[in-house]
């Protein structure tokens, strides 16, 4: 398995059923599209945190 940072420039696209997706909702990210299998998130920043 090959694993790699995103970049600012990126999106995930986590299938729903993949236990990452809970990690990456934890860590800031917001859903900003989805279908019946997959999900594509974008991180928020926090105010104050910039």
């Amino acid at each position: 398995m090959h694993i790699r940072a995103i970049t600012p420039n990126e999106y995930p696209q986590i299938q729903k059923a993949n236990y990452a997706r809970k990690m990456y909702l934890k860590l800031g990210f917001e859903i900003v599209k989805t279908n019946e299998e997959d999900e594509i998130m974008v991180y928020k920043k926090e105010k104050g945190n910039e």
